[in-house]
């Protein structure tokens, strides 16, 4: 599977907007519910928008926000155990699990040692996040912020320099 796949479904969803599929509705159409006038037209452009940027994104820039995605779940969660509000940590920091396997999968094994290694960090990570879930305990899930912050500027030379990518990734 591709990196360009990998948040898309068919109705233009990604995992980085939190929208749910509903069947039948693209991003072009307001959804049921959501009003007339201008608040609804706003969150339908910004939808839109976001959908744009990803299925137009290259790899490397796909990868940096899939990191910024978990990085800002992660925060929402450390931030709901904080404030005792367990199942909104519980939704936040499932939604993070959920990007850090999506990167783990996208990895092209057949590049050797390096996709070897993140997939062994990713899984690391993954393992850590579900801990920090479990338990409601900040330490584990601050500690992949900081694993993923570091990889996050790794990819972001990457993406200035962007053929290094395909070494890693799937186009």
């Amino acid at each position: 599977m591709g990196v360009t796949n990998m948040s898309m479904d068919m109705n233009g969803t990604n995992a980085l907007d939190g929208a749910a599929a509903m069947p039948g509705r693209g991003p072009a159409r307001v959804q049921a519910g959501a009003g007339y006038g201008a608040a609804a037209y706003a969150r339908q452009a910004a939808k839109q928008y976001r959908s744009t940027n990803v299925t137009t994104a290259s790899p490397a820039t796909l990868v940096l926000m899939m990191y910024d995605g978990a990085l800002r779940f992660i925060r929402q969660g450390v931030e709901a155990i904080a404030q005792r509000d367990f199942e909104g940590a519980n939704s936040s920091i499932g939604r993070a699990q959920d990007i850090v396997a999506e990167l783990g999968g996208a990895l092209d094994m057949s590049q050797g040692e390096i996709a070897e290694n993140l997939a062994r960090l990713y899984e690391y990570m993954l393992h850590r996040l579900v801990e920090g879930n479990v338990r409601k305990d900040p330490a584990p899930l601050q500690e992949v912020a900081g694993l993923l912050q570091e990889l996050r500027e790794a990819w972001e030379q990457v993406a200035r320099g962007e053929g290094a990518t395909r070494a890693v990734i799937e186009a």
